[in-house]
This record gives structure tokens, sequence and C-alpha cells, in this order.
């Protein structure tokens, strides 16, 4: 006699199993790739053709533009999503690559439609990388509609602007592909909208100059991050602080009373972005030498292991001491909490906001120090004679005197 319950049973076991192999083969059969391109210029015939295995990367052809240099309006747009569509159905992936069309970038209405398509697909892309087209800057709030990337590339020349990007809290790594004006030392870094990822974890910079991307990254060090220079991994860092964190070693000695020696040696593994910022203070190991303070600030990488000489403008703040030599050591530090400390550091930094001479920010300085009378700021120093000594052109003026008292009224507004 049969148990026509353990039958029941046994049917229902090998449904569900027929089930999941089905759902599994299913899976299966639905094109597993690495990464999605969507572009002309990496067509599936060109692809082909290269023998490029297409279990591996897939693309989808932007045709929807006749191949015509002077073609400006979309051929049958809603077809081309109908097949788009189709693709990328079919497709199981997670990283899409955007490339330009033949003969020009996408027009503004092009990536707004293109972007907004693909936000249908933002539970499956992470990655989205668009580094090699231009997104017009009234398409750019469009990428804020793909809420699960992880990782995102862009493109930024001088018609970019990423500004209005609105917070995309998922982006962790953030890839800048610069093609912009190599010899350019300066950048609106808004129009990059690093400070639209409240969780980035990582900046690469691809393109960039050695001098642009150390301004671009003094303006970004409050965001907290990994920096890299192309793959290369950059530490940005204050002198002081590299220096509590073993990070670097230095030796400081004199070198004349407007500039001050610095001899870094890296001891990290990574490339430093290192800044000496204003109102760091060298102190002379010999009492008859004059003690100097950074009146400009300074920014330089090192490599990993490397050794580096720079000069560090300064200025004196003792006005009765020897000028330092090469032969006399300092010890570098910050200035303490004391008012006249205080007030110094405003000094200095009202001097580099004005851009003052070096002759206006010593005679400030020396007004804060040793609160000479005009007649000892103007008759001290000396050009092309020996120091505070006999010879040479008096380096300060009494319109310098002036202007120098001036800066210390308004360092002393702000300290309050």
């Amino acid at each position: 006699m049969v148990d026509t319950g353990k039958a029941v049973t046994r049917r229902a076991i090998v449904a569900v199993l027929i089930m999941a192999l089905c759902a599994f083969l299913a899976a299966s059969c639905k094109g597993k790739v690495d990464i999605v391109r969507i572009g002309s210029q990496i067509s599936r015939w060109q692809q082909n053709e290269t023998g490029e295995d297409r279990t591996a990367t897939a693309s989808v052809y932007l045709g929807y533009l006749d191949r015509n240099e002077n073609a400006s309006a979309f051929r049958k747009p809603e077809a081309y999503y109908d097949k788009l569509k189709t693709e990328l159905d079919a497709l199981d992936f997670s990283i899409l690559e955007i490339y330009g069309l033949i003969y020009r970038d996408l027009n503004e209405a092009e990536a707004i439609a293109l972007l907004d398509f693909l936000a249908g697909y933002s539970d499956k892309i992470s990655v989205l990388r668009c580094g090699a087209v231009v997104i017009p800057p009234g398409a750019v709030s469009c990428l804020n509609r793909l809420s699960n990337l992880r990782e995102l590339e862009i493109l930024v020349n001088a018609e970019t602007d990423y500004s209005g990007l609105a917070g995309m809290p998922s982006v962790e790594k953030l890839y800048i592909n610069y093609q912009g004006d190599h010899s350019a030392e300066t950048f609106d870094v808004s129009r990059m909208g690093v400070m639209s990822f409240p969780n980035l974890a990582a900046v690469s910079f691809v393109g960039v100059s050695e001098q642009l991307f150390m301004n671009v990254i003094s303006e970004l060090s409050s965001v907290g991050c990994l920096f890299y220079l192309g793959n290369e991994p950059v530490t940005p860092g204050d002198f002081l602080s590299l220096i509590s964190a073993g990070a670097i070693s230095a030796i400081v000695s004199g070198s004349s009373i407007e500039q001050t020696n610095v001899r870094l040696e890296s001891l990290s593994s990574n490339r430093l972005l290192i800044t000496i910022p204003l109102g760091v203070f060298f102190i002379a190991s010999s009492g008859s030498v004059q003690n100097m303070v950074v009146r400009t600030p300074k920014l330089f990488l090192l490599s990993a292991g490397a050794t580096m000489n720079i000069n560090v403008l300064t200025a004196c703040m003792n006005i009765d001491r020897s000028i330092p030599g090469s032969g006399d050591g300092f010890a570098a530090g910050m200035l303490d909490n004391r008012r006249e400390s205080r007030l110094l550091e405003h000094v200095v930094r009202v001097c580099d906001e004005r851009g003052a001479s070096y002759a206006v920010t010593q005679a400030a300085v020396w007004i804060v120090t040793d609160n000479p009378d005009d007649r000892t700021l103007t008759g001290t120093l000396r050009s092309g004679g020996y120091g505070h000594g006999i010879g040479g052109v008096f380096v300060i003026s009494s319109d310098d005197v002036a202007e120098a008292r001036d800066i210390v009224a308004e360092a002393g507004r702000r300290l309050g």
C-alpha cells in the first residue's frame, strides 16, 4: 500500500528542486559581465572584430545619431532606448562606462535622457565611469538619481561644472579625469563636486600637474579622505603633525634673515603632501641668534623614502640678535597661546593676505616682538652691507613702518 502523504511530500520536494534549478538556469543564462560599455567609441561590431571575449565585457552601441559630423538631432531615440533596455535587461552587471559620440560630446538633452534612463538601473550600477565624456552642467543633477553608486569617475575641464551634485552618500571613491589647461596652477574645486560626497574615502586625480594637484588638495584638506595622484597614494599633512607622527624627520638650520633651510627625510611608505603653514616658528639653539617665524606658507610633495632641502621664507623675531647662518640649528614648533604669540600669528597672516613686502612684514613682526620706535625700525636692517652693521642700504622705509603699524592694528582687531 502506498503512503500517499509521503508521495505528496516527495512530489513537493521534487517540484521545489525543479523550480530552484529553473531559477538557477535562468540566472545562468543571463549574461554575467564585468563591464557594460555604452558609447560609439567601442561598438559591438568593433569588439567582435578585435576578438574580445564578450563573456568578460559587453558593450552596447550608442548609435542614435547619423554618422555625420553635422548631425545634431536624435534619430529615433525611442527605438534606441528600447534596444538599449533589451540589451541591459539581458545582462548581469554592476560597472557601467559611458563614452562619447563619434564626432562630438553629448549635448544637454541627450545627457539628461541617457542618465534618466540609467536611473532605472540604479539598483544594479555600483560603479559609473564617465571620465571619457563631458556631462553638461544642466545634466549633472541627474547623477543624483543613481543612488547606489560606490565609485564615480568624471571628466573635468574648463566647461564642466559638478557643483549641481546634491549629496551622494553612497559614493566612496571619486576619480577625476582632468582634461583642462595642463599649465594651470589653480582650479575652482567647487566645480569638481568633491564636497557633495559626505562619505568619500578616496579621490584620485588623473592628468593633473603636480602643482595643480598640490593647490587643489590644499583646498580639499578638510574633506578627510585619501588622495591619489594617478595610482599613487598621497598623504596630506602639516609639517609639525607629520614630524609628531613619525612620517618625516627634519633638520632646520639658518640661511639668512629672510629665509630658513629645512632638510626633510620621508619615513613614510606613501608620497607626502606637506604644508608648512604661517605661524610655525624656529627657535635657535643659541640664545645669541635670532628666532624665526614662517611668513609665507610652503606646500610641496615628498616621495616615499626621499630627502629634500627647501628654503622657507621667514622673518626675524629678535631685533638685537645675530642673523643666523648655516651653522646655526633650530627647533620647530607652533606659537604658544600667549596674546603676543597669537597676535604674531595674526600679523603674518594679514601680511600674507595683503601681499606685503618683506620689509613691511619684518617691521610688523618686530613691532610685536620687540616694540621698537620708528627710528630703530628704519635704521637697523641693511642690504648689501654686513647684516646690522655698517654699509649697504637701509631696507625698511618710513612708509614700510606706517604700513606695518596698520597691519598690527588690523591683526589686533581680529584678535579682539
